[in-house]
């Protein structure tokens, strides 16, 4: 009977620590799509499509790394 229950218990943790995994990775995702999105704009010598597309860009994934974790806002 305990055996089973440490084996359940087990299998939980495994399940909730890979869910706390995944905010970590996405946002680090999100960031440096960001960040590269931000660079890409920064190479525009004047204003146009690209530039604008690539800031846009970049703000979406900032804000998709904020609301995947708290930390996405410090990286900025």
């Amino acid at each position: 009977m305990l055996a089973e229950y440490d084996l359940q218990q087990r299998d939980y943790i495994t399940k909730v620590s890979s869910l706390v995994g995944r905010a970590d990775i996405l946002c680090c995702i999100f960031y440096l799509v960001s960040f590269l999105a931000f660079a890409k704009s920064l190479h525009c010598p004047v204003v146009n499509k690209s530039m604008i597309l690539s800031l846009i860009i970049c703000q979406i994934s900032s804000i998709l790394a904020l609301l995947s974790k708290e930390q996405g806002i410090t990286y900025k």
